[in-house]
């Protein structure tokens, strides 16, 4: 298909080895682009297409974001009109204790 991917990821390490991963599928590292930085940061710079993003989504990230109006305000923006957006996390049913709340 022409399918283009692009994936945020705020640690250095991980986006190193998605790329390492992405890379060992001839042809993938064409479709496939991984950029280092916080999606909160309004500075951010993605490669977006003209029109903006079809979809956007959120895989288990939305939970550890101490800003998520500001990343759910950024995605809203980089998509196309009727474009959407999907978040698959965990819910938080209860508050955390101290020391849960020093792990997110």
């Amino acid at each position: 298909t022409g399918c283009r991917v692009v994936g945020v990821e705020l640690q250095p390490d991980l986006c190193e080895a998605a790329a390492a991963l992405t890379a060992r599928i001839p042809g993938l590292s064409d479709r496939v682009l991984f950029v280092q930085g916080d999606a909160a940061d309004p500075n951010l710079t993605l490669p977006t297409p003209a029109g903006g993003f079809d979809h956007a989504v959120s895989h288990l990230v939305n939970l550890h974001l101490p800003d998520r109006g500001a990343v759910l305000a950024a995605a809203h923006e980089s998509l196309c009109e009727g474009g959407t957006f999907v978040i698959e996390d965990f819910v938080l049913v209860a508050r955390p204790t101290e020391a849960e709340a020093r792990t997110l």
